[in-house]
Order: C-alpha cells, then sequence, then structure tokens
C-alpha cells in the first residue's frame, strides 16, 4: 500500500506526463520507457521432446504422454519502450532484487540508450 507521499509523488508524475502529452502530442507517449520483472521457464530441450509425444512400435499413430514440467526459472527484468525491448537481463539464482541490483540495471539500460 503506497503512503501519502507515494501517492503525491504519483500524481504529481502523471500530471507531468499529461501536461507534456498536451504540449507535444503522442510524441511525448511513445518516449516512455517501462519495465516489469518475471519467471521465465526454461526446460530441456531433448527432454521436452521426447515427453511431447512418441511412437508404440505396433502404433501406427502418435502417443501423446503429458508434458514434462520445468527444468527450472529465473528471474527476468525487461524494459522497453514504445518501439522495443531496450534491456533483458536474468537474475543470478538465489540472487534479490534490491537497491544495489536497480542501480546496476538502470546504469545498463543508460548505456544502451
Amino acid at each position: 500500500m503506497l503512503s501519502g507521499k507515494q501517492k503525491t509523488a504519483q500524481n504529481n508524475i502523471c500530471e507531468d506526463i499529461l501536461q507534456h502529452s498536451r504540449k507535444d502530442g503522442d510524441a511525448c507517449l511513445s518516449r516512455i520507457i517501462t519495465g516489469d520483472e518475471t519467471l521465465a521457464h526454461h526446460y530441456d530441450q531433448l527432454m521436452k521432446l521426447q515427453s511431447a509425444e512418441g511412437y508404440h512400435q505396433l502404433s501406427p499413430c502418435k502417443i501423446q504422454f503429458k508434458a514434462q514440467s520445468s527444468a527450472g526459472t529465473a528471474m527476468a527484468s525487461v524494459i522497453w519502450d514504445s518501439e522495443e525491448s531496450l534491456l533483458v537481463e536474468f537474475l543470478k539464482r538465489r540472487s534479490t532484487i534490491n537497491l544495489e541490483r536497480y542501480v546496476q540495471t538502470l546504469r545498463k539500460l543508460k548505456q544502451q540508450i
């Protein structure tokens, strides 16, 4: 839940964006950069293919097997603008996203832009 100061800051940012949008039109909105984190599942490709379908020696038709669960997951941070992905990073296993991690990501983003 956001505090009163955080809500005020968000409202100020939204007002600034609206003012720029009124002045510059859609060109302002095309300059917005955003990002999100998600879990990316990865699979052992050979096992995935083997679990997808199989053949019985005496049967001409394919036998569908239950799909294999993922071999693991990784946290991915994705940052994009209105046209393309600008940065995709995968977090090392057993790492956490903290202030230091965000600063590193923003530095990489600045170099990318």
